[in-house]
């Protein structure tokens, strides 16, 4: 993504466009706002989304292994994971 200086001397992404219209609107000028063109909402491309939530990562129960969220076996000692 091209990042440049505002006249503020802020680094801003000059590559962004509304995703609805694709006007190019510079970050962060126009983060948390609506395009002036469509009216479509511009959300921080930096913050997850509101209904993000964190994946939490499994234990094994038999030798204590943390694995990642969707794995359905330990990768370490090879129990099923619930």
């Amino acid at each position: 993504m091209p990042m440049g200086q505002n006249a503020e001397g802020e680094w801003v992404d000059f590559a962004h466009s509304c995703p609805k219209c694709k006007r190019h609107l510079p970050l962060p000028e126009y983060t948390e706002k609506h395009c002036p063109n469509c009216g479509e909402f511009q959300r921080d491309p930096m913050k997850p989304p509101e209904d993000y939530v964190a994946a939490v990562p499994k234990v094994c129960p038999n030798c204590s292994a943390t694995c990642l969220p969707n794995d359905k076996f330990c990768t370490s000692c090879g129990e099923k994971l619930k």
